[in-house]
Order: structure tokens, then sequence, then C-alpha cells
């Protein structure tokens, strides 16, 4: 086999290999984008009434909920506090709130500071 037709099918199998890779990449990388935790979290915000958008960086998008408005984690990448404060929120806290393991404080005001709810574990 004549040396350049060998480097043709070397490059060839190279680029097979880049663009699978590259497509694995792009419509895959979402089916593990989120953990157990960001699970629950946007499973009680979608439950929530809001009149405004504070709850807008909870997204599948985003990996990890220790990035989210409000979300304090531990170095593990635990999380161990929500902080809601003045926030217009209306609804339930939620049942699923298990994966949470490590949640020690979950603070939630209103903007009017009428009511509040503080719960530490």
């Amino acid at each position: 086999m004549p040396a350049t037709l060998r480097h043709l099918l070397v490059f060839a199998n190279i680029f097979s290999i880049l663009l699978l890779i590259s497509i694995n990449t792009l419509f895959f990388s979402t089916c593990y984008a989120i953990d157990e935790q960001g699970q629950a979290l946007l499973t009680w915000k979608n439950s929530l009434n809001s009149s405004t958008d504070a709850l807008k960086s909870w997204n599948s998008e985003v990996r990890s909920p220790c990035k989210w408005f409000g979300i304090h984690c531990n170095s593990n990448g635990q999380v161990v506090e929500i902080s809601l404060k003045a926030v217009d929120l209306q609804g339930s806290l939620p049942s699923n709130f298990q994966s949470l393991k490590s949640l020690k404080t979950l603070i939630v005001t209103p903007p009017k500071w009428y009511v509040f709810c503080i719960y530490t574990r």
C-alpha cells in the first residue's frame, strides 16, 4: 500500500473518532448534568409560584446546585444551607428533601418580613 494512501486512511480514522467524540459530547452531556440534590431542588422550584425570577439560576444546565442562588455547600459539594431571604415564593416545603442529607439550615423569608420559616436540623 502506498504511503499516501496509508496516511489518508489514518487521517480518516482519526477524524472519524474525533467526530464521534464531539457528537457524543454535544448530544449526551445533559443526560448526566445534574445530581440528586439538584433534582430535588428543581422539583421543589417547579412546585412553587413566584412573581420574580429569583430562582432563575436553578436550572439543569448548571451541574452543581452549589452555584445556584441561595444555595450554600460544604467542601464536598453537599448542600448544607438554603437561604432564600426576601424572595416572593408561594408553595409548600417538599417531601423529597431526603436527598439533601447534609442540609442543616433552611431560611425562607418573604419580601415583607411578616412571616418567616427557619429550620435547623
